[in-house]
C-alpha cells in the first residue's frame, strides 16, 4: 500500500488551522516581548544546550536566559 490512511505530515502542519493560529500568536506576542526585555541573552553557552529528540522538529528541552527588563 503506498499511501496511507491518515494527513500527510507536511500538508498536516501547513494547512491546519491550529497550526496557522500558533504561527500568528507568535507573530503579535514575541516583538513586544522583546521590547520590553532589554539584553535578553542565554545563560549557557551553545554547545550545552541539549535538544529534544524529534525526527519533526528541532527545539530546546530548555533554554534559560537572563534580562534586564526596561523601565518604559
Amino acid at each position: 500500500m503506498q499511501g496511507s490512511l491518515g494527513y500527510d505530515l507536511e500538508f498536516f502542519f501547513w494547512d491546519c488551522l491550529g497550526a496557522a493560529l500558533a504561527r500568528l500568536e507568535l507573530r503579535c506576542a514575541f516583538p513586544p516581548l522583546f521590547v520590553r526585555l532589554e539584553d535578553l541573552a542565554p545563560t549557557i553557552a551553545a554547545q550545552d544546550v541539549v535538544y529534544m529528540p524529534s525526527y519533526v522538529i528541532r527545539c530546546p528541552q530548555r533554554l534559560p536566559v537572563t534580562s534586564r527588563p526596561s523601565i518604559a
